[in-house]
């Protein structure tokens, strides 16, 4: 039981390290390059030599992949070294076997780098072939539901798939509002209401203000969304999304958006900001 746990974990370990995101490094100095057919794809690598150590400059804090081959020697073992800024991080001893006459099979070894600009000596005890790839910085932009402070009614849409989604009803009578705190972008999605027995294409038009003075008007076309309605409304049906983007200044601001045509429309909206801006005060 314990060593089938133990094999799970460096399964999961393994698996982890295989999604991350990589970019591959610009070598500064190797004892050379070569192209190595890699199910059938030319593929270059760096060449590292005994006394020809590869020199790579990366920023951190990231994580280092270096994917490293024997090349064209009886015995397919060898050594990595690896040096940051001149002094020793760590040595890791390979053994592999060769898939054709010229090289091995691939082998992996890791580094984390830490704050800053540093150069990186990679050298081996024997004639390898060398790629250098650094771990994605992923900037995700997440956005999170801002809620209003006013509005005509919940609307929970639940979709063909059984996932729900809440959106707010607003109307002439009773327009969204909401404040928020700049500097920012929103989006607003925006669902026109249809009933069961409208077809086609359908036009809405949306006024929005800001600090209680005009700052846009939007006109959009849409359709029927099918597989999709509202849970506590089930007569009223969705319109295909329609997005309004928001650019919020410096500062404190309240915003109206209201249904500004036809007659009587009513529209479901759900606004969205980034999670970074939901608290601007919280560092």
């Amino acid at each position: 039981m314990k060593l089938t746990r133990v094999l799970l974990l460096l399964l999961l370990l393994a698996s982890s390290v295989t999604a991350a995101s990589w970019r591959s490094v610009k070598v500064q100095q190797d004892a050379g390059t070569i192209d190595l057919k890699i199910a059938d794809k030319d593929i270059a690598y760096s060449l590292v030599e005994v006394d020809k150590p590869c020199i790579v400059k990366v920023r951190g804090p990231r994580r280092i992949k270096l994917v490293t081959r024997a090349i064209g020697v009886a015995d397919a073992s060898y050594n990595v070294t690896v040096k940051i800024d001149g002094k020793f991080e760590l040595m890791r001893n390979i053994e592999t076997n060769y898939l054709r006459n010229d090289y091995s099979e691939l082998r992996r070894v890791y580094i984390d780098v830490p704050a800053g600009k540093h150069t990186l000596e990679i050298s081996s005890d024997n004639k390898i072939a060398l790629r250098v790839f650094r771990s994605a910085k992923k900037k995700k932009n997440v956005m999170v539901a801002l809620a209003p402070e006013r509005f005509s009614e919940l609307a929970r849409l639940q979709f063909e798939s059984g996932s729900q989604t809440v959106y707010y009803r607003f109307d002439v009578e009773n327009p969204l509002q909401f404040v928020v705190t700049g500097p920012t972008t929103l989006e607003v999605w925006t669902r026109l209401d249809f009933a069961h027995t409208m077809s086609g294409s359908s036009n809405y038009e949306i006024d929005v203000f800001r600090d209680g003075e005009s700052w846009r008007n939007y006109h959009f076309d849409t359709q029927k969304l099918s597989g999709a309605l509202y849970v506590s409304n089930p007569e009223l049906l969705p319109g295909s999304r329609r997005t309004i983007r928001i650019s919020v200044p410096s500062g404190w601001h309240r915003y109206e958006i209201k249904c500004a045509g036809p007659h009587g429309c009513g529209v479901t909206a759900r606004i969205r900001i980034p999670e970074k801006d939901l608290n601007p005060g919280k560092k």
